[in-house]
């Protein structure tokens, strides 16, 4: 797959009420860190549980060479799949682990969408990719995840 330099994704979101209701109850929700610790810079594809339960997909999270990046993800489950690309063509997908991955399409720019609004995409821009799942430890609200170079 040949990679391109992905952008940003746009700061800022709104509160859920289910994240309201949560942070009511004491239940906290879990952060996403990316650790690239490679000498090129990696975009970040993301499909993970939102705070208000829907399913989304999010990226392209730029993290430069040998830096640590708050993709702005939140969510109360303990799991997140994750698609990364490098400047330089290495690929981190769900090929390793072909029972757990999961695919669902990206776009050549920053995107975000819910994966109930699947059909509605414009599939002509899309690229169907697979992610690869990270199991995300309960007792950690800030988790890193780091990426290392092939």
């Amino acid at each position: 797959m040949q990679s391109q330099k992905r952008s940003s994704v746009p700061e800022g979101t709104k509160t859920s009420q289910t994240e309201r209701t949560h942070k009511k109850k004491g239940v906290k929700y879990h952060t996403i860190t990316i650790h690239n610790r490679c000498a090129e810079t990696i975009s970040v594809a993301a499909l993970y549980v939102d705070s208000d339960g829907s399913k989304k997909v999010a990226g392209w999270f730029v993290v430069e060479p040998n830096a640590k990046e708050d993709i702005g993800v939140k969510t109360y489950e303990h799991l997140i799949y994750l698609h990364a690309e490098s400047s330089k063509g290495s690929v981190w997908d769900g090929s390793l682990d072909p029972e757990n991955q999961i695919e669902a399409p990206v776009f050549d720019k920053s995107f975000e969408y819910s994966m109930d609004q699947i059909s509605y995409l414009d599939k002509d821009s899309a690229e169907w990719v697979s992610f690869f799942s990270s199991d995300i430890p309960s007792n950690l609200r800030n988790y890193t995840l780091p990426f290392t170079c092939k």
